[in-house]
């Protein structure tokens, strides 16, 4: 049978001693071992009686005629053994998932996913002497480049101006004498040239030379932190429409604005040589130790990701997939992540918000005064900082009729959004309720990007 957890289960048992939790129905408010994990599946176990006593480790769920959690595995008990505890009274079991089996980041932006229960030794294979799929290289979350596979393009799939283009990537396109496009493009199905099947890939057409080093992609991973003082590797696949192109690898520890920060710290690669055939590059790079250096106090330090084009400054066409930068010296295949997780990931970022059509609203609002509307805008995910918003075409809804945005701003961020005030309304009915609304064509913007 499967492992299961679930939310907010949690039972009672009576007595147990030594024994299996028989356990005595739902609880208000929670719901069932049976009804949340199954019959027969197993799950974590948390139980404590009143005086404090506690046990936890693995049970299995058995539907009879009672519902029993024999207490197959113990980890841990109040005694500090892995014994069962003999429980004499009102025993409270729920599921909770142990710290030590829990994935996490730390504020340096690593996982501890490389480490103890997720680390899992096996013999050396066809990799290179790479050891285990779920520690090392091979790990989950290795490549700290977000929307790699560029598979997310929120702002759009077409962009003519330097900035923000596919979700976490920029592009130099209108500056430095340059002008350009970078665009969306899908492989075709079933293709064999760039493994793993990939949806999409990013183009970036330079049809006006540049007079100056330019960037031809780049990535702001967040805090300067990442991989200071270790060895990188840089990996992807790229093209040229046509001839050949040679572009350097770059990065850039950033350390951030406000205060007294340190200077950049610029590390240049040796040249990738593009030709019209789709290639993969590794790039290894030993990344400075960031030890006496000042960061800004704007928290907006970064380690920079750059594809820089230098002299000669051409026109051309160039291609760039499965973009990956990871712990190590040795290029590991393409961390293909789950399209939900890299969406979240794009949206501690950049989040834009579209109604349906018909003018549905996505947050409710509360009139203080004539002049001054509150309400909490929710984001499915913490951002990195308190956003930027952009509502244009919104208005606000309610019984007394319509009311034009005002001057909204971000007052306080939660993990789960944002709380707003806008102070420039004008004719609300004080204590009234109005809903943000807008059409299908209009969209909310919540942008917490990194800027270079």
């Amino acid at each position: 049978m499967a492992f299961a957890v679930g939310n907010l289960v949690l039972e009672q048992s009576n007595a147990p001693g030594v024994g299996d939790f028989v356990l005595q129905g739902q609880v208000a408010g929670r719901q069932t071992f049976a009804g949340a994990i199954g019959n027969g599946n197993t799950t974590y176990y948390f139980a404590v009686q009143s005086d404090g006593q506690f046990e936890r480790g693995e049970t299995s769920v058995q539907v009879g005629a009672t519902i029993r959690l024999p207490r197959e595995t113990v980890r841990a008990n109040s005694n500090g053994t892995v014994e069962k505890i003999d429980f004499t009274g009102l025993v409270t079991v729920y599921v909770e998932i142990p710290a030590e089996r829990t994935p996490y980041q730390r504020p340096d932006g690593t996982f501890n996913l490389l480490e103890g229960v997720f680390a899992r030794k096996e013999s050396a294979g066809a990799l290179g002497g790479v050891t285990s799929i779920n520690g090392g290289p091979l790990a989950g979350f290795r490549n700290a480049i977000i929307n790699g596979g560029f598979d997310i393009w929120q702002r759009g799939t077409s962009f003519s101006s330097t900035g923000y283009t596919a979700d976490r990537w920029q592009a130099t396109l209108s500056t430095s004498g340059a002008s350009g496009n970078v665009s969306r493009e899908a492989f075709a199905p079933g293709q064999a040239d760039v493994p793993g099947n990939p949806e999409y890939f990013f183009r970036h057409t330079r049809s006006s030379a540049a007079t100056s080093d330019n960037s031809v992609i780049t990535q702001l991973v967040e805090g300067v932190r990442a991989f200071a003082g270790q060895q990188v590797v840089l990996s992807f696949h790229a093209r040229v429409e046509s001839g050949t192109k040679a572009l350097y690898p770059k990065l850039i520890q950033n350390f951030g604005s406000g205060g007294s920060p340190s200077s950049n710290v610029v590390v240049v690669a040796n040249s990738v040589d593009l030709t019209a055939d789709w290639q993969r590059f590794e790039i290894q790079f030993d990344v400075p130790s960031i030890t006496g250096k000042s960061l800004g106090t704007n928290g907006d330090d970064s380690l920079q990701v750059v594809l820089v084009e230098q002299a000669p400054y051409e026109t051309w066409t160039v291609d760039v997939a499965l973009f990956q930068l990871e712990q190590g010296s040795v290029a590991t295949p393409f961390e293909q992540r789950p399209i939900p997780t890299e969406r979240a990931l794009c949206h501690r970022y950049y989040l834009r918000m579209h109604t349906a059509p018909g003018s549905y609203g996505v947050a409710a609002f509360f009139a203080k005064s004539a002049a001054s509307l509150r309400g909490f805008i929710p984001a499915p995910v913490e951002m990195r900082a308190v956003p930027a918003m952009s509502l244009t075409g919104w208005t606000y809804t309610g019984s007394g009729g319509s009311l034009s945005i005002g001057s909204p701003g971000a007052i306080v961020a939660q993990p789960n959004g944002m709380y707003i005030l806008d102070n420039g309304v004008s004719g609300a009915i004080a204590n009234e309720v109005y809903v943000l609304t807008s059409n299908a064509s209009n969209f909310l913007e919540l942008d917490a990007e990194l800027q270079s």
